[in-house]
Formats: C-alpha cells, structure tokens, sequence
C-alpha cells in the first residue's frame, strides 16, 4: 500500500510577503536611513536589451528617449550619441554569457551602474571606466570556475587568471586616479600641540600638494584652532624625565677633577715616606765609524792608541 501525498499549492508573492515577520525595531530604523542615503544617490542609466539579428540594440524603459539619450551621452562622459552607443555594446558584448545571444537587462544595468560610479568625464575616462567593469566581470567568472573545477591545474589557472585580471582593474583604478589629479599626491598634515597638563589641541591642518607651491597651497581649508588659556596660578604637572639639575648642561670631561696622584710610594722593605729607588739607565754608547779619529772604546785618536 503505497502513501498517498498531497502537494500544497504554490504560494503568490504576497502570500510569502504576508507570511514573513516584521522588522524590528533596529531593522525599522536602518531601513530609514538608508531610504535616505539612497535618497541623495544619483539615479543611474537603466536600458531594455533587444536582439535584431546579430545586433543587440538597447532601449530606454519610458517614452522620453531625448531625455534618455542625454543620460547616455552623461553616462559615457561625451557629447557624442554614437561613442556612447558604442560603449554600451561593447560591454553587453563582454558581460553576456557564454552562449547567450544578448546580455540580460540585469547584467547589462549592472554595468551601467558601475560606470555611472566611474563617472567619466571625457572619452578617455569612459574607455578606462570600459576596462573596468570588462576586467571585473571577467575577474569574477575565474573565480567561479576556480571554485567549481574538479582537478588542480584548472584550478590553478582560473586563479592565476583571476589575479591578473584583479591586478589590471586596479591598475586601470589607480590610472584613472592619476589622470583625475595630474599625478600630484595629497597629504594631510596636522599639528598637534600638548601642553603640561596633558590636554592635546589640533592648531591646524590640511591637504598641501606633495609638489609644494602653486595652486594647491593656497585658500585651504584650516582646521579647527583651539584656544589656549594661560594661568599663572595653576599647578604645573611635572615632565617626564626632569632632574634635580634642572637645565643645567652635563659637564665634560676635560672640566672634571682629575683625581691627584701622590708624588711618592711605598714600597716593600722600604720605611715610611722613604723615596723610592729608583733604577738608572745608561744611554748606549754610539759607535764611531771607521774613518772617525776618535776610537768608542778608549777616546784617544788611532794614531795614539797602544798596539
């Protein structure tokens, strides 16, 4: 005998939507906070994909295709309609799936998307944005066969592909970065002053060019400067390695008293105060030449001396 089993009907989406719990209370105020974030977040280029042929054309979602045209135009960083149809192609040509026809309007406004965080503002930024969003997509379609594979040389290949691809979006990143700020590097600089009693205050601060000079010093902003009260009466905290000494310089050692030998010694069999022997030396006599008059030994001329 075999059970019989009863399927239940599938559930509408307002079914599932009315079966869930509501937000709590943490959940009711992040979920205001960022309707307002996104509130103040541009809106981004949104197109429908359609497939004539071996073509793919994009369509706007409304009937305003003048307004959607300038969006196109804003999205790609040019006045040219053509260079911004070109640029979405290219990416549908890119994000679509191996096999697929077209890209789906998902994929598609995904990338959209990104290039409207890219921003571009000429055509040269928009080609860097290109790279970005190609490099990126097919970063992560490594990864995944990476994960998914069975053996590890695939493995190992779809890694490596991974990180180059990685490594060239970062690298179009920091490209589109040094185009943006002429290749000066902005520092911040602080000064921080602390006085005896511990407290600490930010004089100023700001971003100066690394290159020094010219435009970017000038009008900057200035942080906040605090005031410092001064008050004669108030007690001193005591700095960390002050001496009894205070500022007075160390002294060298030419200027120390040198400590004074006596003059005389004792030595051993010797009573007090005796001097001590002390042991003669006798300069060796220099030996005359041959041809000298004079002879070391006996000081009277050759001549003279007895044979």
């Amino acid at each position: 005998m075999t059970e019989r089993k009863e399927t239940l009907p599938a559930l509408t989406p307002q079914q599932r939507i009315a079966a869930q719990r509501a937000p709590t209370e943490a959940e009711s105020a992040a979920i205001e906070a960022a309707k307002e974030r996104n509130a103040k977040r541009p809106k981004r280029l949104e197109v429908r994909t359609e497939r004539e042929g071996n073509t793919a054309r994009v369509s706007p979602l409304h009937n305003d295709h003048v307004g959607w045209e300038a969006m196109t135009r804003d999205a790609t960083g040019s006045s040219s309609g053509t260079f911004g149809e070109t640029v979405i192609t290219r990416l549908e040509t890119v994000i679509r799936d191996r096999g697929a026809a077209t890209a789906t309007d998902q994929q598609l406004n995904a990338a959209l998307a990104a290039m409207g965080a890219v921003a571009p503002e000429n055509e040269i930024e928009a080609l860097i944005g290109e790279q970005i969003v190609a490099t990126h997509a097919l970063s992560m379609e490594m990864m995944a066969k990476a994960k998914h594979t069975d053996t590890m040389p695939k493995m190992e290949a779809f890694a490596s592909m991974a990180t180059k691809l990685s490594r060239t979006m970062l690298a179009s990143v920091e490209a589109l970065s040094k185009i943006r700020n002429g290749g000066k590097q902005q520092v911040e600089v602080r000064y921080v002053y602390v006085d005896a009693r511990g407290s600490q205050n930010v004089i100023g601060g700001g971003p100066w060019g690394a290159s020094g000079g010219g435009k970017g010093n000038q009008r900057l902003p200035q942080g906040p400067r605090a005031a410092i009260a001064f008050d004669p009466g108030a007690p001193v905290a005591t700095l960390l390695g002050e001496d009894e000494s205070g500022d007075t310089l160390p002294v060298s050692s030419d200027a120390r008293a040198a400590q004074v030998l006596p003059a005389r010694r004792e030595v051993a069999g010797s009573a007090e105060g005796r001097e001590a022997p002390r042991l003669e030396t006798r300069r060796p006599q220099r030996r005359s030449s041959p041809g000298s008059a004079v002879s070391a030994r006996s000081g009277a001329p050759r001549s003279e001396r007895p044979r």
